[in-house]
């Protein structure tokens, strides 16, 4: 069972780079967020940026202009790997026409919550999606993410495995395949990863032996991986409870933790440059029972290594 843990927090730093080179539906704006950042500073820009769209969205009146607001607002944040700010984003894209919330942009949402670590945030937008059914396009990743969602959370490949016979899933078989291989270690998957898909990135990512980078599209479902962890004093049966972006906010939880009983403690994670504080919490000698507590007391959390 640690052997699965272990492979399940692995596969996730993986996974987040691989992600990145699965899409190209935005070639075009990736081009000109390239001259963008030639032209100017990338954090300070995206910052004013990110304030001219808030002031849109928060001024008009047509629900339309306020979704494109917030849709470019989160595609820049997501590109700043901003993960809280593009979720929240994405959220009010999904929500800004009351009569007709988009699914899309609340999967958009589901992924960012996948990539803090935020799991039951990220199921309850994957099930408003797949409830109510009216977006026929968007419910294919909306499974797909569910079923991933259930892999790193419980270490159950079995939704994803399903997938693989149906057609929808093309595009997301050779992700399933490492996903599965990662986290079982069956060989089985790995073979056919290979057999099948030779050229894609899990593949070079495999043979390669390390991370694969690139310029991240604004569809990137994880983090980009690449990332360089400040060890704490000992992470073995620890527990994630919160990823932040702002280090108060972790100091926030750590508080809070203490007062439902819980030992906490705060390190540090550098994306593409940007730090995020990261509140891992002690999982004793029972590390399950802890996770159990924890999340009962209303905390999400899962194992690390």
């Amino acid at each position: 069972m640690l052997m699965k843990k272990d492979a399940c927090i692995r596969i996730r730093g993986r996974l987040r780079s691989v992600a990145l080179l699965r899409y190209s539906a935005v070639k075009m704006f990736s081009a000109l967020f390239l001259l963008f950042v030639v032209q100017y500073s990338f954090t300070e820009s995206v910052e004013v940026e990110v304030l001219r769209l808030e002031k849109i969205a928060e001024s008009s009146s047509s629900a339309s202009e306020r979704r494109a607001a917030y849709t470019q607002m989160a595609r820049l944040l997501y590109l700043a790997g901003d993960m809280e700010r593009a979720a929240a984003a994405w959220q009010n894209a999904a929500l800004a026409d009351k009569n007709n919330r988009d699914d899309a942009a609340l999967i958009e949402a589901a992924a960012c919550f996948v990539a803090m670590g935020a799991f039951d945030a990220a199921s309850a937008n994957v099930r408003m999606a797949l409830v109510s059914g009216k977006s026929p396009a968007v419910i294919p990743r909306a499974r797909y993410l569910a079923a991933t969602i259930e892999a790193f959370r419980r270490f159950d490949i079995a939704p994803l495995v399903a997938l693989l016979s149906d057609s929808a899933y093309e595009q997301y078989k050779p992700s399933i395949y490492y996903i599965a291989w990662r986290i079982s270690g069956t060989n089985e998957y790995k073979t056919k990863l290979f057999s099948e898909y030779p050229n894609s990135p899990e593949t070079l990512a495999i043979k390669d032996g390390k991370t694969v980078s690139t310029f991240p599209s604004v569809f990137w479902q994880f983090l980009p991986s690449g990332a360089k962890e400040t060890p704490l004093s000992s992470q073995t049966g620890m527990l994630q409870t919160g990823i932040f972006s702002v280090e108060k906010n972790a100091m926030e939880l750590v508080k809070n933790l203490k007062i439902a009983g819980f030992e906490s403690e705060i390190g540090k994670k550098t994306v593409n440059g940007r730090t995020y504080w990261v509140v891992l919490t002690h999982g004793g000698e029972n590390s399950a029972m802890t996770l159990a507590r924890l999340k009962a007391a209303g905390f999400n959390a899962f194992p690390v290594k």
